[in-house]
């Protein structure tokens, strides 16, 4: 497939395997929007330094957020990647 020229949205973007392939998907050319959790230190996570983060368009919001999400995709995103994952509560297990 080729990316150069997509727009693509990336959720969960800010995570480890999110950040590569964002970081990817900017070498290969595609527009990258990436939908990071906001939180108050408003932290890009794992591109919190990356050298792309200027090519790299940061939505702050949560996936859990009906009308942020509605609006990154009227972005005019041709693809979205969907990483999120929500870590377990309280460490390993639910309570």
């Amino acid at each position: 497939m080729k990316w150069e020229g997509r727009r693509v949205l990336v959720t969960g973007a800010g995570g480890f395997i999110g950040s590569h392939l964002t970081e990817r998907l900017v070498d290969l050319g595609a527009t990258t929007r990436a939908l990071i959790l906001y939180n108050s230190t408003d932290s890009r996570e794992w591109l919190e330094n990356s050298v792309h983060s200027r090519e790299i368009e940061f939505l702050p919001g949560d996936i859990r957020d009906g009308m942020r999400v509605r609006e990154a995709l009227r972005l005019d995103s041709r693809a979205v990647i969907h990483l999120l994952n929500r870590p377990a509560i309280g460490g390993y297990g639910l309570r």
